[in-house]
């Protein structure tokens, strides 16, 4: 006799078919217990299979409790309809009375209400239950995006043991946020609703933080940051002015994490963050204003945080190390204004070529800012400038490039060149004075800029 292949008597006993139904009813006794568990497990995956509540009963009479919790998933158990049948009653009775709490947390139970309108279980009901079988529950409970907040707001409310909330919300981040936030429907109502329930998770962690510390930052190292279809990050702004110190170190560090213009905030605010919350504040991409930039260069304390920033533009890079090096009298930012030819070709290097040329403008404008307002303790460069031989080029002699800078120099703010920059942002147009500025700025930045380009800064004078 030709031996089946493997699975093949299970496929016929997991078959929908009343027949099928019937050979499994007959052959249950005879099923060892791993069979019995692949037999049910399969049944509760096809939404498809039928109730049939004398195999439920058998299951239910087993001594392995996850046998049993296996049973009360299957159809047939878990009314869905708000009017039980007797029997139904009677099997949920029996789980419910079950020594395991595994078994009673597999029952969803819901009163009529909530059923009707899907509002979910009752937050004092899931509570009332105890540890295990509320985890259980968690993990098939079918809930709108907003029950989660309310339930953990209800323990909280009733001083539930750090260890029971930190496990209810540990299971709640690996059953249900992947597949109701990042895998979410596209659809447009779908979306907001799940942007809505995340931005309240996140409110949720920071109202947190008082009391149940390690269970709020493990919402905030674990959440996500933003749906499916959304483009921007869900994390309220009201959320992340109530983080404290640590927690703001461990959303900030996290490489998923954006924020770029929060970012630039915390470095700028007026009462001075700690070191660690500077360090993670600019350990990623920050977004930061001319302005911004001026305030912050008025704080030699905070400047070193930048050191390895990513993505600050290249002009302010510039601009930093030498603010560092010569007002405030720092050699450790030297490597640009060491090697300008090789550190800056290098970095433009990178630059996709749009992005690449407005930023050799912006540097050659900023040059420009350092000849007419050097910083304090910069060697003047304007008389270095005026006398270099490139700068007869043509025939011309030098004093008509030092006079064509008479316009820009008028824009000068002494003893700051990120405030002429700025000036330049607003009121200069490179043309003027294009011709100077490539001979000057040749050996640092590549000639391949067009003339009658603009800077583009559009900020004003901070």
């Amino acid at each position: 006799m030709k031996k089946p292949e493997d699975n093949t008597f299970l496929d016929e006993l997991c078959d929908s078919r009343p027949s099928s139904r019937i050979m499994l009813r007959e052959a249950w006794p005879a099923l060892s217990p791993e069979t019995q568990m692949t037999v049910l497990y399969r049944i509760t995956s096809d939404p498809n299979y039928p109730e049939d509540l004398e195999l439920m009963e058998r299951a239910l009479s087993s001594s392995n409790p996850y046998i049993r919790y296996l049973a009360v998933r299957c159809p047939g158990v878990e009314s869905r309809s708000i009017e039980e049948e007797a029997e139904k009653s009677t099997l949920r009775d029996q789980v419910n009375n079950d020594p395991s709490p595994l078994v009673q947390g597999g029952l969803v139970h819901r009163d009529a209400y909530s059923q009707l309108v899907g509002l979910g279980p009752d937050p004092a009901r899931v509570l009332a239950m105890a540890p295990d079988a509320r985890i259980t529950l968690l993990r098939r409970v079918k809930h709108p995006v907003d029950w989660f907040p309310k339930l953990i707001r209800k323990a909280a409310s009733q001083s539930l043991p750090e260890h029971e909330l930190h496990t209810l919300i540990e299971e709640y981040l690996a059953s249900h946020v992947q597949k109701k936030f990042a895998n979410a429907s596209l659809d447009t109502w779908a979306d907001r609703d799940a942007q809505r329930g995340l931005g309240e998770l996140w409110r949720l962690s920071a109202q947190l933080m008082p009391q149940y510390p390690h269970s709020a930052l493990l919402l905030i190292t674990r959440l996500p940051t933003r749906t499916r279809g959304s483009a921007t990050q869900c994390i309220p702004e009201d959320a992340l002015a109530a983080l404290d110190d640590a927690a703001l170190v461990a959303l900030l560090h996290r490489r998923d994490v954006d924020l770029a213009e929060f970012r630039g905030q915390i470095l700028v605010q007026a009462e001075r963050p700690g070191d660690e919350v500077l360090e993670a504040a600019a350990s990623r991409r920050v977004a930061l204003s001319p302005a911004q930039f001026a305030t912050l260069l008025t704080l030699p304390e905070r400047i070193p945080a930048l050191e390895y920033c990513e993505g600050l533009p290249l002009v302010m890079a510039q601009a930093m190390k030498e603010c560092f090096r010569y007002k405030y009298g720092h050699a450790r930012f030297g490597e640009l204004t060491d090697y300008p030819n090789d550190a800056i070709r290098s970095q433009l290097s990178r630059l996709p070529p749009l992005e690449q040329r407005q930023t050799v403008k912006e540097l050659r404008a900023y040059q420009l800012a350092t000849v007419l307002a050097p910083w304090p303790g910069q060697t003047a460069p304007y008389d270095e400038f005026a006398r270099s031989s490139e700068l007869i080029g043509r025939g011309k002699p030098w004093s008509n490039h030092v006079a064509r800078l008479q316009r820009p120099k008028a824009l000068a703010v002494a003893g700051d060149p990120w405030a002429t920059y700025c000036n330049f942002g607003r009121y200069f147009d490179i043309r003027e004075n294009y011709e100077a500025l490539r001979q000057f700025s040749s050996g640092y930045y590549p000639d391949d800029v067009p003339d009658g380009e603009t800077v583009g800064l559009g900020a004003s004078t901070p």
